[in-house]
């Protein structure tokens, strides 16, 4: 019997590990499997797409196909951080405001979730962890 780790990602977003597949739960009963999940299924990229001339802008991502076993153009499920590199900025009594790191996740061409930054820095967490292993 194969056991199965569960992280709490937030209040809506769970991940599921059974050592075989990895399955995510978001809101409304939402279910994304990736099967046979494996790190070397990882693709782990950094900076912003070529042509985008924001310099302040950051981006790191992680990309794997839902299923590996199938077609090339299977759907895919990519997380991406964006978030902008100046210094903190202050507020009208002089505090310092850290900017907004954004957590989405695209699933096939058009599906996007925004997640909150505690679900997004647990999954970036997950897969750090899981590009270890790769």
């Amino acid at each position: 019997m194969r056991s199965c780790t569960t992280i709490t990602l937030d209040a809506e977003w769970f991940l599921e590990d059974d050592g075989i597949d990895v399955l995510m739960r978001g809101p409304g009963q939402l279910e994304l499997l990736l099967k046979h999940f494996a790190p070397t299924h990882l693709e782990h990229t950094e900076g912003l797409p070529q042509g985008d001339s924001r310099e302040t802008l950051r981006q790191i991502a992680w990309y794997c196909p839902l299923d590996p076993d199938g077609p090339p153009d299977a759907w895919s499920l990519e997380f991406i951080i964006t978030w902008d590199a100046r210094p903190p900025t202050p507020d009208a009594d002089g505090i310092l405001l850290e900017h907004e790191r954004l957590y989405r996740l695209h699933v096939g061409p058009q599906i996007t979730w925004r997640l909150s930054p505690e679900a997004g820095e647990r999954l970036q967490a997950w897969f750090a962890s899981q590009e270890e292993h790769a």
